[in-house]
């Protein structure tokens, strides 16, 4: 719905922009006039039959080494020979390897050259040798050997590896030495499409010459660019698992809760491009919610009379007698919500996200007033008692809840990190939010990632960790997959840039879910999303002497959630 969810959907087919590139000749022109350099490991090999020879004619001219010409020996004589040429071969053979591997290794170890790296990725970039161009690229770059064509030629084998994220990176780099070069921005154009990164690549459209402009043909700018409409129910268990018969405890006179069941919820929202650094989103939501509040009371009436003899005399006592009322109201909550964010390209990489979350709650609910009135229970008390009286009676309740929310990302080759914060003004209590977000491209697309988000939540200087993870998936051409959960006490809590608010009043301990994503085509994407609560909320009682009990009871929701997201 918005550019800073990790949403893996494809404006572009991948391999259709292959194909339509073409190849720049320069990436594989090397700058050194020497077009051949000296394999090293050749020249070591060279080198080590020159150290054989010369040993060798060194031990013939000393006369250790025997000489096998015409001129006869004693038996004796030349087995002695022998086994002394085989015990001097073999030192000398030791001798060579060893200084072969030194020579070697001394080779290996020495920096790079400039002519020797220009001539090897020149020549892996012909050969579409991607993963050793890559090797001895990344090494140059190591030993602080930077120029435009080894940006270009890394850059293109990342991107024909789909890791678009380092090749992103390096065209980046590229455009550093040479901004106008019509290659370099047109694969980093794509390689900020193919990794989510819509507005970088809108923005960077302004830096295309007009031959780029034609070939591409970015989209322009619309009345409405995007529509979004999700969709779908919550179903709980929380009015069949915890519905009470009796809301009493021993010598408690009142017994409430409050709960929440079944959920309908429904939201459509627009997206508009703001030149090519910003986009605006503008959504509306409707939330119904159905509820059980179950109250009971304990009244003292007159239940009879009792005759009592004294000295001669009979007393008539009223008798009294505790009557148990227990008052069941069904009835529905409305939440109406409308949603603004911002997101902001502020080059380099860097997003800015502002938004603003607006909740209107209204519900009709029926409220219980204890009056305590004295009396005399018997006629000839001198001295009232105390009893309670409960009066019912229903108030329309409205109220609306806010929440303000900054946040900045920052792409970071296949990383993409996130601060964020929060101030909202939910069922009367303030909250601050303050967290942090990391998602993690390991193969650099979206064929694969990890979204890991901590955020310390504060209400009335009570401090509550929470922690996400979700972990997405191609798993097929067309479609993703992705599995979540979160962990902590999410009362009163918001996330998702503020999209989501759950301010029900009951507290959610954990949550789980799965999400299907479906590319239908570039314009078109059906999201299916299922997700698991485990939940909880509070039986209150109170007793004569005024102290107010809680009792937690714990329930689950289940929730189904369909989305269709339409770029026009």
């Amino acid at each position: 719905m918005n550019e800073t969810n990790n949403n893996p959907s494809m404006a572009i087919a991948k391999g259709d922009h292959k194909r339509g590139i073409a190849k720049n000749p320069k990436a594989g022109i090397a700058l050194s006039p020497i077009v051949i350099a000296r394999n090293p490991r050749a020249g070591n090999m060279h080198r080590h039959s020159l150290v054989i020879r010369f040993l060798k004619r060194t031990a013939a001219k000393a006369g250790r080494l025997p000489q096998y010409s015409c001129t006869m020996a004693s038996p004796g004589v030349f087995r002695n020979d022998v086994r002394y040429f085989n015990w001097l071969n073999k030192g000398i053979v030791l001798i060579v390897l060893l200084f072969a591997f030194s020579v070697n290794l001394f080779s290996q170890n020495t920096k790079p050259d400039f002519n020797s790296v220009d001539h090897q990725t020149y020549r892996f970039y012909f050969l579409q040798n991607w993963d050793s161009l890559i090797i001895v690229g990344e090494k140059a770059l190591r030993q602080d050997i930077d120029y435009f064509y080894l940006r270009m030629r890394l850059g293109t084998a990342y991107y024909e590896k789909d890791n678009f994220s380092k090749s992103a990176q390096h065209f980046e780099k590229a455009l550093e030495y040479s901004a106008t070069d019509a290659t370099a921005l047109e694969y980093l154009y794509y390689s900020y499409l193919f990794t989510n990164r819509e507005l970088d690549a809108k923005l960077l459209t302004k830096k295309f010459p007009e031959s780029l402009n034609k070939k591409i043909n970015p989209p322009k700018n619309k009345a409405i660019d995007e529509i979004y409409l999700e969709t779908g129910p919550t179903s709980s268990n929380n009015i069949s698992l915890n519905k009470k018969d009796n809301l009493m405890g021993k010598d408690s006179i009142y017994g409430e809760h409050d709960l929440n069941d079944n959920k309908y919820y429904f939201h459509l929202g627009l997206k508009r491009n703001i030149g090519k650094r910003a986009s605006v989103y503008v959504g509306y939501s409707n939330l119904s919610i159905s509820k059980l509040k179950q109250i009971q009371v304990s009244e003292l009436v007159k239940s009879g009379y009792d005759t009592i003899p004294y000295n001669g005399w009979y007393y008539v006592d009223t008798l009294y007698s505790k009557t148990y009322d227990r008052f069941d109201h069904n009835y529905k909550l409305y939440q109406n919500e409308l949603y603004l964010n911002a997101n902001i390209a502020l080059g380099n990489g860097f997003l800015l996200v502002p938004a603003a979350h607006l909740v209107q709650v209204q519900y009709s609910e029926l409220h219980t007033h204890v009056d305590e009135v004295e009396f005399y229970a018997q006629s000839y008390d001198t001295v009232p008692t105390t009893k309670y009286v409960p009066r019912f009676h229903k108030i329309d309740t409205s109220f609306v809840n806010y929440v303000g929310w900054m946040a900045l990302y920052k792409n970071i080759s296949s990383y993409r990190f996130g601060l964020m914060g929060s101030y909202s003004d939910l069922n009367g209590k303030t909250q601050i939010q303050v967290g942090a977000e990391m998602v993690w491209f390991p193969q650099g697309n979206l064929d694969l990632y990890s979204v890991t988000n901590l955020t310390m939540a504060i209400e009335n200087g009570r401090k509550r960790p929470v922690l996400k993870q979700k972990i997405g998936s191609r798993l097929s051409d067309k479609l993703w997959g992705e599995g979540l959960f979160s962990l902590g006490n999410m009362i009163n809590y918001t996330e998702s840039n503020a999209f989501v608010v759950h301010n029900s009043g009951d507290e959610i301990n954990f949550s789980a879910g799965a999400n299907l994503i479906l590319s239908l085509s570039s314009k078109i994407e059906v999201t299916v999303r299922y997700q698991y609560f485990a939940q909880s909320t509070y039986w209150y009682k109170l007793f004569n002497d005024g102290i107010i009990t809680n009792t937690t009871i714990n329930y689950r929701n289940h929730q189904l959630i369909g989305g269709l997201k339409w770029k026009i």
